[in-house]
């Protein structure tokens, strides 16, 4: 089961009620930027071979943070569009960013969902170029029960479902169920 970060954030956007988006405790804010950046040889070949480009990046990005009595909706995304003058490489496209909803119906119990998107270089012992690049997400969903030991004691069980993908046959897709248990003081 793939979750794509878009998909995250059209069911958090649902999740928090569509009407609530006039409510005085929502926070949004679109932004972007334009930038280019000189590159000495950026494709890493021997100095006889090498020529220098420009970079291009153009990014949008949207982010939101809502909290009601019971959820806390939070995202921070970036569309970029990276283009090279002299075509050093070819036009590169990413989406990066951090979600997060949470229901919490009672003190004692709250139900979450985490995405992570983030741009990495795969190996660090090679140059940092386009096929040296990946974007790993990581989509956790999980619950959080905790228990009263005294008045600042804590017992706390989060069992968490964790999907980590990558966009690239680089890195190795995984599923992984956990549970965290920990006392807080």
């Amino acid at each position: 089961m793939k979750i794509r970060p878009l998909t995250f954030l059209c069911v958090s956007l649902v999740l928090s009620g569509g009407p609530t988006l006039a409510e005085p405790n929502l926070q949004w804010q679109v932004y972007g930027d334009l930038g280019t950046a000189y590159a000495t040889n950026p494709t890493k070949v021997a100095d006889d071979l090498a020529e220098d480009d420009f970079a291009v990046r153009a990014r949008i990005g949207a982010a939101l943070n809502q909290k009601t009595a019971t959820t806390d909706l939070d995202f921070d995304y970036r569309y970029t569009h990276l283009t090279w003058v002299d075509d050093s490489f070819g036009d590169r496209d990413t989406l990066e960013g951090v979600g997060s909803f949470k229901w919490q119906p009672q003190d004692y119990f709250s139900f979450f969902i985490n995405n992570r998107r983030r741009d990495l270089t795969l190996n660090g012992r090679t140059p940092d170029t386009p096929d040296n690049r990946s974007v790993r997400g990581v989509t956790e969903l999980g619950a959080l029960f905790t228990g009263r030991l005294g008045r600042v004691d804590t017992i706390n069980l989060a069992p968490v479902y964790r999907f980590v993908r990558y966009n690239s046959g680089e890195g190795v897709d995984s599923d992984r169920p956990g549970i965290v248990a920990f006392w807080e003081h």
